[in-house]
């Protein structure tokens, strides 16, 4: 499976999703060999790739912003959840956002980061927790397996899930405005759907 990040309507970065020993398809791609890199690892890709919110650029324009650990994840909610919220990926646990990457996201009400639950999920969650002290609307959410993908796989309603999320932060967000509009009405239309198709 290869994922091209792109930006700027140009590619960014280019991963290519390996199958691990024991999976279904390790020996799709022939027998490994220590050119292959380790084995262990399950992304490649040519060098001089550029992390980048990954199809960030393209989206449409919700109030809340989803920001996954992984593309697989990002790509399940987009065909989920496409009313529900925007949503993007970070490319990995260990990501950092720029200037740049922080400017873009100021544009959502709320910017809610889904880590996976493990050892380097835990080191993405410390790093927006520092981000949230100088960008109090990026916060960090638990995952509701190790990640989304393990969720859907077992059963789990993902819609369901990420609907009550969204409406949780929508309606904590829209109970502090003291302006309203045709556009805030919008914003409180959402937070009805998403709180009635949640768990």
């Amino acid at each position: 499976m290869v994922i091209p990040g792109f930006w700027q309507k140009e590619p960014s970065y280019i991963k290519i999703r390996r199958p691990l020993p024991g999976q279904a398809l390790e020996h799709s791609l022939g027998l490994w060999t220590p050119a292959d890199g380790l084995p262990e690892v399950k992304f490649g890709g040519p060098r001089g790739g550029v992390a980048c919110l990954f199809r960030l650029e393209m989206l449409g324009h919700y109030p809340i912003l989803v920001l996954t650990e992984g593309e697989w994840d990002a790509m399940l909610l987009w065909e989920y959840c496409p009313d529900l919220c925007d949503v993007g990926t970070l490319g990995g646990a260990t990501t950092k956002l720029d200037s740049l990457d922080l400017s873009i996201l100021t544009r959502y009400l709320a910017v809610l980061v889904i880590h996976d639950d493990d050892q380097a999920g835990e080191q993405g969650r410390q790093y927006v927790a520092e981000l949230h002290t100088h960008f109090p609307r990026m916060q960090s959410i638990q995952p509701p397996a190790h990640d989304l993908t393990d969720f859907w796989k077992a059963g789990g309603d993902l819609r369901a899930w990420l609907a009550g999320q969204v409406a949780r932060v929508l309606e904590s967000v829209l109970g502090q405005l003291v302006i309203h509009s045709s556009v805030t009405e919008g914003w409180s239309r959402l937070a009805e759907l998403a709180a009635n198709e949640s768990h």
